[in-house]
């Protein structure tokens, strides 16, 4: 008669080599629940290393951006227009009217009537 296998050993394969009896897959994506990402401080995605202090996305802490010139869609992302502007969407106005500054915009002079 067969052995009867007891329930939670290593199972062989009929090579004779030992298998364990959850795998890798579909059943072990259940038990993921640690989180080795958090929120970066620079670029807000959730891509800082807690435990290298490194963010994955932005290289924060390093000084300068992340960014490869082999990843011409990731460059694009982060380019200038993507984001709220503040300060840029208002330059074209104020180089309309000569940078000027202070209180109401001169008078404007009136056209002579036509006929």
């Amino acid at each position: 008669l067969a052995q009867a296998v007891a329930y939670g050993t290593n199972r062989t394969d009929p090579k004779g080599t030992p298998h364990p009896t959850m795998g890798d897959g579909t059943p072990a994506m259940g038990k993921r629940h640690k989180k080795t990402h958090a929120l970066c401080p620079r670029c807000g995605k959730r891509s800082y290393h807690t435990q290298k202090k490194q963010c994955a996305a932005c290289g924060f802490p390093a000084t300068k951006i992340r960014s490869y010139n082999w990843s011409k869609k990731s460059k694009r992302r982060r380019a200038p227009g993507t984001g709220r502007m503040s300060y840029v969407k208002h330059i074209g106005k104020r180089f309309k009217n000569g940078f000027r500054e202070g209180g109401a915009p001169p008078a404007r002079k009136k056209k002579p009537a036509e006929k």
